[in-house]
């Protein structure tokens, strides 16, 4: 009887929300930022597999999903040996950055295919990840990984986010001009216990701009919701429009 290799190839997109959601690879951190008056920050990869990892990274305009130049990385392709690892250094190319300017990218981290032999003849199961992580370069200090304590950043997002609830939707309309990362959603009502509708990472919102989510939850009547903005907890009145 004839053998046959059998080649799955598994392409499974992660929006990282901790720092060890794979059992593979170690990224830190998961929320790059660089900041105003730097011109780069760095990445960090660890191999916490017993196999060796090739991998390559790229960076990506977060609205258009098209490869940016803005952005310099270094290295881009790399082999990752068990527990060993690696700093990829970001660059921004225009230099340093500025608290007038903004601009949110999408960072990329493919696995790459393992070199195999052609004359051996295998049956495996190939498991490539993708990580996705979030870069701001510039902008105001909106966020808590900036040094901003909670209290402070509660008084700048309060009354600078328009919620609308809709039939399996939410949509979010942010009038600061930095991101919003909106976080672990609550329905919220005074002398009630707060309800959670959302316990993980809704999204982002861009500065000055609207974004809509999307969002199943068959409560009667919503009027305010409690929701996590970069770091901090605020309380926000929502429109509800579902039918």
């Amino acid at each position: 009887m004839s053998k046959y290799r059998l080649n799955f190839m598994l392409f499974v997109t992660f929006l990282l929300l901790t720092n060890s959601v794979s059992a593979r690879i170690l990224i830190s951190p998961v929320n790059l930022d660089i900041a105003p008056g730097s011109q780069f920050t760095a990445l960090r990869l660890i191999n916490q597999s017993d196999n060796e990892i090739n991998f390559q990274v790229r960076v990506v305009d977060w609205e258009t999903n098209e490869i940016s130049k803005a952005i310099i990385l270094s290295p881009v392709i790399a082999t990752l040996a068990p527990a060993q690892e690696q700093v990829i250094r970001i660059i921004n190319r225009s230099g340093k950055a500025s608290t007038a300017n903004q601009s949110l990218y999408r960072l990329i981290v493919d696995e790459l295919p393992s070199a195999r032999g052609d004359d051996k003849v295998r049956s495996t199961l190939e498991l490539r990840m993708r990580y996705a992580l979030p870069l701001t370069v510039g902008g105001p200090d909106m966020h808590i990984n900036r040094g901003m304590k909670p209290e402070k950043l509660e008084k700048i997002w309060q009354g600078k986010l328009d919620v609308t609830v809709g039939d399996n939707q939410i949509s979010i309309k942010n009038k600061n001009p930095g991101v919003a990362r909106i976080s672990k959603l609550s329905v919220f009502e005074p002398e009630q216990e707060s309800e959670e509708i959302y316990g993980g990472l809704l999204g982002y919102v861009l500065g000055n701009s609207e974004s809509t989510f999307p969002l199943d939850y068959k409560r009667a009547q919503v009027s305010t919701l409690k929701m996590n903005v970069n770091g901090a907890y605020i309380v926000v009145p929502v429109t509800d429009r579902r039918r």
